[in-house]
């Protein structure tokens, strides 16, 4: 088999090493590649004849990634395949296609993991399993980090069906030990001896006695044997941190979709309607100020919220916010997000601090005191916040914060200069780690649109203009 892409160091040893076992965790932090290696292990065992076929279980946000690039820019062109995503059941498109997957002799199927909750996906999941050797793999598996949630128990259950199971995350416990319960139950390595999680909890968490009033319960004080635990994870894992790889390039980027809620795109599509329209009247007779204008207005939709005229926003439903959460749970050190629009930044805090603590976000951007700016980044420097909270325009110049090595765009800015310096805020002297780039899109909006300026370094405001204006109001 020849790789279609040329690996690193990392990610070769990776592969020799876990391929051929039935039940293995890649821990690879974020930006390290593990989708490489698990898309050449899949490939490598249809190949070997071990599977013909595979089950990729991942976040909404991300299982689309693996359909519109993993797969295609990876997979092994000596190895054919068939690749098909869950739709749903009323998809007349997907209920044309699956007998036809069903027939193919090697395949993959791509499911987002709250799916799974629907009869009709587990029914069919079940049955693209049961009729050929296969293999599963579920990618960010903190998603079956609770060991009382349905997502988890389903998992474990399918799980029981493949001959080969992988997980995939950069860092497997993100609350405490307890998180590995889920995760294991579904890959169920021999070296895991445990089947009930309340003997599990009893062997490595210290359980105390409490009354409150008439009650009395058990609560959670501190864990113990972790060395033991540990030993047992690494029997059936590959670990690898950015600062133990030495061939990475010094800034990784990596983009994380985000699906928009069906309010998200009603709104959209009537917005940008209205806008092409408007662009097409106008011919070349619009004032640039007008056009970013429009372009914010749409963006503003895709961030979940939308302005009117008056100045008064509305809330819109969204993904982004558990999009983050997703992020944070799958990474470890401190972060610092980005994020264009005020609404957002109070979204983000709120829901930051909710998640992880008031302690564990400090905010930097216009409502924030020149004191209370000065205490976020002493605060950040010193350890005490995991989150850097900031507005580009604000916070993008002048500050030193490397003690990230991972930057979230929540949403970009259109100002390539500002792009520039907010990257160079954790990537500069005394940085000792690649630094990884998640930006947040969501697909066929203004979001690929200004991502694909910027990264061509492009400055919005003097491209817009040109005979391809139309183009970032079609949908």
């Amino acid at each position: 088999m020849k790789f279609k892409t040329t690996p690193f160091d990392h990610q070769l040893e990776g592969l020799e090493l876990s391929w051929k076992e039935e039940a293995y965790a890649l821990l690879m932090e974020m930006g390290l590649g593990k989708t490489w290696v698990a898309i050449n292990t899949l490939a490598r065992l249809m190949e070997a004849g071990e599977i013909s076929r595979a089950l990729i279980i991942a976040p909404k946000g991300v299982y689309r990634n693996w359909e519109l690039f993993e797969i295609p820019q990876h997979w092994p062109d000596d190895v054919p395949v068939q690749v098909l995503s869950w739709k749903g059941s009323t998809d007349r498109s997907f209920e044309n296609a699956w007998p036809r997957f069903m027939k193919s002799t090697r395949s993959v199927f791509l499911v987002n993991v709250d799916a799974l909750l629907s009869p009709s996906c587990l029914r069919r999941v079940a049955e693209y399993l049961k009729a050929a050797p296969s293999a599963v793999v579920i990618d960010e598996s903190t998603i079956i980090k609770s060991k009382d949630a349905k997502r988890t128990k389903v998992a474990a259950e399918l799980g029981k069906l493949a001959k080969y199971r992988r997980i995939m995350t950069g860092s497997p416990v993100t609350n405490s030990p307890l998180d590995l319960f889920g995760q294991m139950l579904f890959l169920r390595p021999k070296s895991w001896p445990w089947g009930n999680f309340f003997s599990f909890r009893s062997r490595y968490a210290v359980m105390k006695d409490f009354k409150y009033g008439p009650r009395s319960f058990k609560k959670i004080t501190g864990y113990q044997r972790i060395d033991e635990l540990q030993q047992i994870l690494a029997s059936c894992s590959y670990r690898k941190t950015k600062a133990e790889c030495l061939n990475l390039p010094d800034k990784i980027f990596v983009t994380r979709y985000v699906e928009l809620s069906p309010e998200q795109s009603d709104l959209y599509k009537q917005l940008a309607s209205s806008f092409y329209v408007e662009m097409a009247e106008a011919d070349k007779a619009i004032s640039m100020t007008t056009v970013l204008t429009r372009i914010v207005r749409l963006q503003q939709v895709v961030c979940g919220h939308v302005a009117t005229d008056d100045g008064t926003i509305s809330h819109v439903p969204h993904q982004r916010i558990q999009a983050v959460l997703d992020v944070l749970d799958e990474s470890s050190g401190q972060v610092i997000i980005w994020a264009h629009f005020r609404h957002s930044l109070k979204e983000l805090s709120e829901a930051l601090k909710k998640a992880y603590g008031d302690d564990s976000v400090v905010e930097y951007w216009g409502d924030t005191s020149e004191e209370d700016r000065q205490k976020a980044v002493e605060y950040f420097k010193a350890g005490k916040a995991r989150v850097f909270l900031a507005n580009q325009a604000v916070a993008g110049r002048g500050l030193t914060l490397t003690q990230a090595s991972l930057v979230i765009y929540y949403s970009n800015s259109y100002n390539l200069e500002q792009r520039v310096q907010s990257e160079d805020r954790a990537h500069r002297l005394g940085q000792k780690k690649a630094v990884t780039y998640v930006d947040l899109v969501s697909p066929d909006t203004v979001d690929e649109k200004i991502l694909k300026a910027l990264k061509l370094k492009q400055n919005i405001a003097d491209q817009v203009l040109g005979d391809e204006l139309k183009d970032w109001f079609k949908i």
